[in-house]
């Protein structure tokens, strides 16, 4: 599945303009294909349906989806949508448990909340 992927996202950047009209799609591999494309070029108004992915699909999309919120979290607009972000990672903070200890799920979800933390502005002294 890893390979499918790969392939996806390879032609991420062209099907990131259809991104909202499959993002609603009843079919995973239509979704997945908006997960690949958001890995390639993150896009923070689809934060929220990303974290919901983290809810809602079968563990290997949760995994990629968690993966597309933390490309997001590292890219250089990042800090522009702070509020955004920190919405998604509270959310699928909450569904730490629902991961039954899945390594690859647990370690990009403590990847984020570290990239989140570095994105915050420190606290004044």
């Amino acid at each position: 599945m890893e390979v499918v992927v790969s392939k996806m996202r390879t032609i991420g950047q062209a099907f990131f303009p259809a991104r909202y009209e499959f993002s609603n799609s009843s079919s995973p591999g239509k979704r997945l294909m908006v997960i690949a494309a958001l890995q390639v070029e993150s896009d923070y108004d689809l934060l929220d349906w990303l974290a919901e992915r983290v809810g809602s699909e079968k563990p290997f999309l949760q995994y990629h989806a968690l993966v597309s919120i933390l490309i997001a979290l590292r890219g250089s607009k990042a800090s522009s949508y702070l509020g955004a972000i920190e919405a998604a990672v509270g959310k699928i903070t909450q569904l730490e448990l629902t991961f039954h200890g899945d390594a690859s799920r647990v370690h990009t979800l403590k990847d984020i909340q570290h990239a989140l933390s570095l994105l915050k502005p420190a606290p004044n002294s």
